[in-house]
């Protein structure tokens, strides 16, 4: 990508306005223009609806519910088989809890910051077994496909989307960055499961918005196309003849001028024909995990209380780590993220700050930084009695330099794989984990100068193992 010369970008200033800081509660909104004063979070008659809703008389393609283990598939084509697994346990609901004097309160399998889930996802299929042609949206209470509309390619792939206001309702303008990290942690878990089926799934963040937008029939501004998923070798273009069926967003959100300017910022009118975007980055996957990813996928829960004091084994923090900020197939050049990981109870480690490299841990700061962690952590009490806190970070100015506005996208997706990976290497191991939004202020002590922290994950002993996902339409009941 060319460099570019910024005074004040707009994801720039988007950064910078929603930050939290020391001196003020993460629910009260800065004081400038640029963010609306008038807004009341969590607003009962403007609550969102749970998932995307279309017309009785669309076609519904209901999925296996008996789901066939992750295995190698030795080159074979996609089949309907492999897209229910690989669905359900990236973007399917497999737990539930009774709510509070409401609703039942359902969880999917990859994480989402306040259980928002503002990602839809769909599929872009042509010449998969057991299914036509066309763009499907997975629905997933119902673990059905919903075809609504044609084919605007050839080629096989995820795409998803996000209703930001599902977000906003309760985060306002920071929410944007909680669906960029949602858009990561459902890509975790479904390149985690794709590899374990022996494809190579490339991670997409460069496309035309308005073509993938159309082919999936999305505004634009209400619900936005934020990746792509390629599941097979050739890389997809799609270029539909007319807007696909836009369904139901449910009750109308509140606008944000400032989400408004850094999404439109970003935005690309035409397919890259030049530049990183354009020149995807494939590596080869890393050796099989012992455990199967869809096991993986079922296991994974938040875990916000630990074990005080539980110390860690350091083969296992290395593994997860190693795991969890591996290159990937994606199409937004080298790894721009950086990793400090705050140390507090792992065996053979001083405590301590470190950086992490795919060379090791370096060791940069030594002592007790349990209570700068949780201030770092919105203070979040998990960031200090946790064994350990994974920070993600970047030279914001300098990727928004060099890659411009949509260069954010990438940075707060490829933060939320990381912390959705992290949480799917630990369970291995009996660990629980779970990501931690950061005081951008408080945080900079932890990172040093000129690092613009992004998302952080809690990693330690749990002190209570969540019970496993259930199966497509039948997850399982957690205690309030």
């Amino acid at each position: 990508m060319p460099t570019v010369e910024i005074d004040e970008s707009a994801a720039a200033r988007y950064h910078r306005l929603t930050g939290y800081v020391r001196d003020r509660h993460w629910l009260r909104p800065a004081d400038d223009p640029g963010i609306r004063g008038d807004f009341v979070p969590m607003a009962a008659d403007r609550r969102p609806s749970e998932a995307k809703t279309y017309p009785a008389g669309l076609r519904r393609v209901p999925l296996p519910r008996r789901l066939p283990p992750v295995a190698d598939r030795g080159g074979q084509p996609v089949d309907v088989a492999e897209l229910a697994s690989l669905l359900h346990h990236s973007a399917g609901i497999v737990r539930w809890r009774p709510g509070r004097n409401g609703p039942p309160v359902l969880l999917r399998a990859a994480a989402s910051a306040g259980n928002l889930h503002p990602i839809e996802t769909y599929l872009h299929a042509t010449g998969v077994d057991g299914l036509d042609d066309g763009v499907w949206h997975y629905d997933p209470r119902r673990h059905c496909l919903v075809h609504v509309g044609p084919p605007a390619g050839a080629g096989v792939a995820l795409i998803l989307s996000a209703v930001p206001w599902r977000s906003e309702w309760k985060y306002a303008e920071r929410g944007y960055r909680h669906v960029l990290w949602d858009a990561g942690t459902v890509a975790a878990n479904a390149t985690l499961l794709a590899t374990g089926a022996g494809r190579s799934p490339l991670v997409r963040i460069g496309f035309c918005d308005a073509d993938v937008a159309a082919a999936i029939g999305a505004d634009g501004v209400h619900d936005v196309p934020l990746a792509m998923i390629d599941l097979a070798d050739e890389t997809l273009e799609l270029r539909p003849d007319r807007p696909a069926e836009p369904g139901d967003l449910g009750a109308p959100g509140l606008e944000f001028p400032l989400v408004d300017a850094v999404h439109a910022a970003g935005t690309l009118a035409t397919w890259p024909a030049a530049g990183a975007w354009a020149r995807p980055c494939r590596v080869e996957p890393g050796e099989p995990s012992a455990m199967p990813a869809d096991e993986r996928a079922r296991r994974r829960s938040a875990s916000r209380r630990f074990v005080p004091d539980a110390v860690l084994p350091a083969a296992a923090v290395r593994e997860a780590l190693t795991r969890a900020t591996e290159p990937i197939s994606w199409d937004s050049g080298p790894d721009p993220l950086h990793y400090r990981l705050v140390v507090h109870h792992v065996e053979g480690w001083r405590p301590g700050v470190y950086r992490w490299t795919p060379d090791g841990e370096s060791l940069l700061r030594e002592g007790d930084l349990r209570t700068e962690a949780v201030a770092a952590c919105t203070g979040q009490a998990a960031a200090g009695a946790c064994a350990s806190l994974l920070l993600c970070s970047v030279d914001l100015r300098g990727a928004l330099a060099t890659g411009g506005d949509r260069a954010y996208r990438a940075l707060q997706v490829r933060a939320g794989l990381v912390a959705g990976r992290m949480q799917l290497m630990t369970v291995a191991d009996g660990l629980g984990s779970s990501p931690l939004t950061l005081n951008d202020e408080a945080a900079s002590a932890l990172l040093g100068e000129g690092e613009a922290g992004l998302l952080a994950v809690a990693v330690g002993r749990p002190a209570v193992q969540a019970l496993p996902g259930g199966p497509p339409t039948r997850p399982t009941r957690l205690t309030r």
